[in-house]
C-alpha cells in the first residue's frame, strides 16, 4: 500500500485498515520511503527560495537529475 502517488497521510490510513503489520516493518517502509522524499522536498524548497530571493540563478541540474531520478522511482519502483 506504500505507492507514492498517495499523500502520506493517505497511506497510513490505508494500512490502518488492512490485516495488521509488525511495527517494526510499518516504521522501516516509512522511513525508507518518506525520508528521501522528505529531503528531496525541502531541497526543492530551499532552492526555490534562492531562486526567488536571486534572480537569474542558473538552473541546478543536480536537483533536475534528483528530481527525474525520484519521479522513476516514485512511478515505476515504488508501487
Amino acid at each position: 500500500l506504500k505507492y507514492s502517488i498517495f499523500p502520506e497521510f493517505v497511506k497510513n490510513y490505508g494500512t490502518a485498515l488492512l490485516d495488521p503489520i509488525p511495527l517494526a516493518t510499518f516504521l522501516m517502509a516509512t522511513l525508507v520511503h518518506g525520508g528521501p522524499f522528505t529531503c528531496l522536498w525541502s531541497w526543492l524548497g530551499h532552492d526555490t527560495n534562492l531562486r526567488i530571493l536571486t534572480p537569474g540563478l542558473a538552473p541546478n541540474r543536480q536537483l533536475q537529475l534528483t528530481m527525474v531520478i525520484a519521479m522513476t522511482v516514485g512511478i515505476v519502483a515504488s508501487p
